[in-house]
């Protein structure tokens, strides 16, 4: 909780929004940078997210951090829930693990 107060950095926020939904709900952090945004459905003022095939409610504080993720607007057709830096690319654990370092997570 205390990472998610103190970090700014909008790739930081993502890369720890990923690595908690991993730990969390017991996924793979690979198959969690895969989402894309019709992943996380967001209407009725609540935040879900599908896994396996199945909408799990996430709870807060963790859902305020993800609802940011969600509302972030990337490259204009870019429909990953978690972009890298570039056009096209998708988030990577070693970019994760860097962004985590870089907030001593």
């Amino acid at each position: 909780l205390k990472a998610m107060r103190k970090t700014e950095s909008a790739h930081a926020r993502r890369a720890l929004a990923a690595k908690l939904i991993s730990v969390l709900y017991g996924f793979p952090l690979e198959y969690v940078l895969e989402m894309d945004r019709s992943c996380a459905d967001t209407s009725g003022g609540r935040l879900r997210i599908r896994l396996n095939g199945d909408w799990v409610k996430v709870d807060e504080p963790v859902a305020k951090l993800l609802r940011e993720v969600v509302a972030q607007t990337g490259y204009a057709r870019d429909l990953r829930l978690f972009p890298g830096r570039l056009r096209g690319d998708r988030l990577s654990v070693g970019g994760v693990q860097y962004y985590l370092r870089e907030i001593a997570v």
